[in-house]
């Protein structure tokens, strides 16, 4: 079977990104009322709606230009050529043009959904440096690559917008920018399928080793651990393929490159928005919580032992750190991913560490 025909891959695209952008705006919509309408905002919700709202302008961008690169290139030969006509060569720069602001709104989605992810994790990890060099360097790698792409893409266009019309074939230095942008396409989605299984993993595993000793209250935790272990491993499993199906030629390699492209597209928003909006919510979080009082906090810490709680209703903690381990010295683990919904202290029998949660 041959490759699939020029408007069938643009309608293809279409479909693939309507469908994903239609999931998101539900989404998003959703967590901009869960974060705008709270009653005690604080400095983490105000950012976290930026970062929510930049994501979902990005995806946006990208989602209008696959539209319009589908019906404004429908006369192309069903080869993408275009003959010896200056309409349809019109339709090609157009076509390049809208390639040269999709791929750079994927990079900006790219940059703002890892470095999220990273400060995430570096938050968690007592803001370790050591911990996040590795992944932050990936991080400076894959926004390299995404920008250079977008800087080929540029001169791709600019090659083809000057070339005469009678020029019907491409010219060598079309071949060689094709071949550094295909290259620094998968270094792009390489380094951030890197990015995102290490980051989501050691995020899960410092949940999972700081609320062993919670018991039965553990739960929850492991509720947003596994949440943000499952959708960093399916977003990276569609990063990986997009990195693979870039190589393989024919039928199948331009039906999976263009589906996954489009997915990534979307999905690069998807999965830190849903994050937030299931936290944000509350489905995290288990229902048997004594609330202490009614102010909003911004994250959850894992603090050392409580004494007897005092006459106002707080909780008195030691005035020095016990000598039993790193773990009672820490003054806390701030996991700032949570947004949750009110202070409140986990109810026990005998007296254990505090978690404050903020989803």
């Amino acid at each position: 079977m041959g490759e699939l025909k020029w408007n069938q891959q643009n309608m293809l695209s279409v479909l693939v990104s309507t469908f994903f952008y239609g999931m998101y705006t539900i989404i998003f919509g959703t967590c901009s009322y869960a974060l705008v309408f709270k009653k005690d905002r604080s400095n983490l919700h105000r950012r976290l709606l930026i970062v929510t709202v930049a994501l979902y302008a990005f995806s946006t961008v990208q989602t209008v230009i696959t539209f319009w690169q589908g019906f404004v290139t429908t006369d192309i030969f069903p080869d993408g050529s275009y003959g010896d006509s200056y309409a349809l060569l019109h339709e090609v720069n157009l076509y390049n043009l809208g390639e040269c602001v999709a791929d750079a709104m994927l990079a900006c989605s790219n940059l703002v959904a890892d470095g999220l992810l990273i400060w995430r994790c570096f938050v968690l990890w007592n803001r370790s440096f050591f911990v996040i060099a590795i992944p932050f360097i990936l991080l400076l790698a894959e926004t390299a690559c995404g920008y250079a792409v977008v800087a080929f893409d540029v001169q791709i266009f600019l090659l083809r917008l000057h070339a005469p019309l009678d020029e019907t074939e491409p010219p060598p230095g079309w071949f060689r920018l094709s071949r550094l942008e295909n290259g620094m396409t998968i270094t792009f989605f390489s380094a951030s399928f890197i990015t995102n299984l290490l980051m989501s993993s050691l995020i899960a595993l410092r949940i999972w080793k700081a609320t062993r000793d919670l018991g039965k209250r553990r739960s929850r935790y492991m509720r947003v651990a596994s949440l943000i272990l499952e959708t960093g491993v399916i977003y990276s499993v569609c990063l990986l393929l997009c990195a693979i199906f870039i190589h393989m030629s024919g039928r199948a390699g331009t039906i999976g490159w263009t589906f996954m492209f489009s997915v990534v597209t979307q999905t690069v928003g998807i999965f830190p928005t849903v994050i937030i909006l299931l936290v944000a919510l509350g489905r995290a979080s288990d229902s048997n919580t004594e609330y202490a009082r009614e102010r909003r906090i911004t994250t959850i810490h894992f603090a050392p032992a409580l004494t007897q709680p005092t006459a106002s209703g707080s909780c008195e903690m030691p005035a020095q750190p016990s000598s039993s381990g790193n773990d009672s010295r820490a003054s806390a683990i701030e996991l700032e991913l949570c947004m949750l919904g009110s202070e409140h202290v986990l109810g026990s029998e005998k007296p254990q560490k505090e978690v404050s949660e903020h989803v």
